[in-house]
């Protein structure tokens, strides 16, 4: 039997987390009901072997630039499937249409 799960409806817009005093932690991408579906902190959370120092540090600027991406997944997904519906596969063409197709599948978990 199979199973689809879809994700959370969007328009998804960017967000952020702060601390009691307002201080910036987390930039966040909500749903239109404010629930957090993703965050982008300031490290990776993958440590140096032994450690607890974080391999690398993320820039607020490239955080910044993960939330507005990842906000916009839902629109992308949806340009995508568009394109695929109302777009012949013109000859010569196989490789681009192949591309939309595997975006696709990518972000809907068919393999």
């Amino acid at each position: 039997m199979t199973t689809t799960v879809e994700f959370t409806p969007g328009p998804w817009k960017p967000g952020f987390i702060a601390d009691s005093d307002g201080k910036l932690v987390w930039q966040s991408v909500e749903a239109p009901d404010g629930f957090s579906i993703a965050t982008v902190g300031r490290y990776l959370h993958r440590y140096e072997s032994g450690s607890r120092r974080p391999m690398r540090e993320i820039r607020p600027e490239e955080a910044s630039a993960n939330v507005l991406l990842i906000a916009a997944a839902p629109n992308m997904l949806a340009a995508l499937k568009f394109a695929y519906a109302h777009c012949d596969p013109t000859p010569g063409r196989e490789k681009e249409w192949r591309c939309i197709l595997d975006a696709i599948d990518k972000a809907t978990l068919n393999p």
